[in-house]
């Protein structure tokens, strides 16, 4: 290994901005003329009024609920014939029939498991974007009168777990007026339903009147565990030290999900201060000593954490970046939660790897191109520079140097070009990028990772994942975790990994030819299957909870 270093000062990486969702002064994105032109054709009106009936017209009530679950019951009809039937109404329903047959995948009756199973590979073959989402981001924008109570009203009716945000980020611009709540949130905190009550604690315990906040304090002891952790998630960002003692129970006393976003609020508050322990498994052993060494953490280090740190860490939108190879060229868009194309580049030639920037910009390595671009969404280009050899990973850093890695070097440019260090490994690269502290973290050609620390110009560490065969060999992805492992997605070998420090395996997914894989707030982890032209969202147990076909394979996926 060879480091030339050109530069005493290392930056800190940037954190990637997120594209966020249109504001009313931006009304010309073009996700939303796409949303006005397929709410048209599916009969809607696109004024506030307009979007609220059409979202009326699509919720279902307790009794259509019922039939829905019913109709899915029917699956195992005694008579093929009938089968056969609903089998094909429930995969012409669509989307609003998911959750309903997710429900039913592993039911004791064999046949009604194996049904709904193929219901949703037919729902997922040919995907659509859901056209009441679109007109729930576009009431975001319009803000008519009457919008809080239409969008909880459908609350019930949505059909994963990642168009929630939707929902929830809508409810979160409709639901003040001059600074007020609006009264239909202010009645769901006392509401029957913990679903009502949690979007209430979500939206309320988030606004900037102090007097609201209090009235959703109580909420951190509600019965149900959605609803304490919507309440504690908010206001902890306002200091609210029992709502970091609410986050701690849920590790071990809430559903699995629950427990893993609460676990990355508290790894946020701890930063570099974190326990080694981790929700490895959904097993509650584990789980009990994971609380109690954040316990042991929160008694030790509260006097010092900052509990604003979280106001910065805002929720997420499930937007997606992927970067894709296609029959003719390769292009990186952005699709929504509603599954509906924000933008695109197309014309690319080999988009490996990308980065959102700020002021809708997006950092590009066109691998056969020999090149990384800065960009707008239009594919305008603003920077270029010209690589050696096939680059394959780019990182533009908080300073404005932009971290390049191609096969044979990995080298620091700052923004006229000039070079600051460069750096070979025999064993070439796969993947490489700077972490907070300023160290470059790399996957050499063998699978073995790397952290040095390009101002000393030495190894802080070496790790060699167990049986990863030859998983770098083509292509291999690293994600270092807050729980200070490593995620890797080994295209050599066809698995996503999570790695200790020392190399050991902690979890493991296998996946066709995986060329990227981030892990979720959730603890879910999504991983671009090259191979199988998808995106798939698999939670800790391995199992597929959303998947997004592709016309070409993926390079890159990542969702903010």
């Amino acid at each position: 290994m060879q480091i030339v270093n050109r530069s005493s000062s290392a930056t800190c990486f940037a954190c990637c901005a997120f594209l966020g969702l249109l504001s009313p002064a931006r009304a010309a994105d073009p996700r939303w003329a796409y949303a006005e032109r397929v709410l048209r054709k599916a009969g809607a009106e696109t004024d506030g009024s307009g979007l609220l009936q059409f979202i009326r017209a699509q919720t279902l009530n307790e009794d259509q609920r019922k039939a829905l679950a019913d109709k899915v019951r029917a699956l195992g009809a005694a008579d093929f014939a009938e089968r056969e039937k609903v089998s094909r109404e429930l995969a012409s329903l669509g989307r609003i029939a998911l959750p309903y047959l997710r429900l039913a995948v592993d039911d004791p009756d064999l046949e009604i498991a194996r049904r709904a199973r193929r219901c949703i590979e037919r729902i997922q073959r040919t995907p659509h974007p859901s056209v009441v989402a679109l007109a729930v981001q576009m009431v975001k924008v319009r803000r008519p009168p009457g919008a809080a109570a239409v969008l909880l009203d459908y609350l019930p009716n949505v059909e994963d777990e990642a168009l929630e945000q939707t929902w929830l980020d809508a409810l979160r611009a409709v639901g003040w007026r001059d600074g007020r709540p609006d009264p239909v949130l202010l009645a769901a905190q006392k509401d029957s339903r913990a679903l009502y009550r949690s979007a209430a604690a979500h939206v309320l315990g988030r606004g900037d009147s102090a007097e609201t906040r209090q009235r959703v304090a109580p909420m951190m002891d509600d019965r149900d565990a959605r609803v304490r952790f919507e309440a504690a998630a908010a206001l902890s960002r306002f200091g609210d030290k029992k709502a970091v003692a609410i986050l701690l129970a849920l590790l071990d006393d809430g559903p699995f999900p629950l427990a893993c976003q609460a676990e990355y609020l508290l790894r946020i508050l701890a930063d570099d201060r974190s326990p080694e322990a981790s929700l490895d498994k959904n097993d509650l052993a584990v789980r009990k000593q994971c609380r109690k060494a954040w316990e042991t953490w929160w008694k030790t280090e509260s006097a010092r954490v900052d509990l604003s740190r979280l106001k910065a860490e805002q929720p997420s939108l499930g937007l997606t970046d992927v970067c894709e190879d296609g029959d003719e060229g390769s292009r990186v868009w952005q699709w929504a939660q509603a599954g509906q194309p924000c933008w695109e580049i197309l014309r690319l030639e080999g988009a490996h790897d990308m980065q959102a920037l700020p002021n809708d910009r997006v950092l590009l390595v066109e691998h056969h191109a020999n090149r990384v671009t800065e960009r707008d969404r239009t594919g305008k280009i603003f920077w270029e520079q010209k690589t050696d050899d096939n680059p394959i990973a780019c990182q533009r850093q908080a300073n404005g140097n932009t971290l390049i890695a191609t096969y044979r070097t990995l080298y620091e440019l700052d923004r006229a070009g000039k070079e600051v260090f460069r750096l070979t490994d025999r064993r070439d690269f796969r993947d490489a990028r700077r972490l907070p502290n300023g160290h470059i973290l790399y996957v050499a050609g063998d699978g073995t990772l790397v952290e040095l620390d390009p101002r000393a110009e030495h190894q802080i560490r070496t790790i060699v994942p167990e049986n990863y065969g030859e998983g770098a060999k083509y292509r291999a992805r690293v994600e270092p975790l807050l729980n200070g492992r490593y995620l890797l997605a080994l295209g050599g070998s066809n698995r996503a990994i999570e790695i200790d420090a020392l190399g050991k395996i902690r979890w493991e997914r296998e996946v066709r030819a995986p060329m990227s894989a981030t892990r979720l707030r959730n603890g879910n982890t999504l991983i671009a299957s090259y191979e199988d032209r998808c995106v798939l969202e698999v939670d800790r147990a391995g199992k597929e909870v959303g998947k997004q076909a592709l016309e070409g394979r993926p390079y890159a996926a990542r969702r903010h």
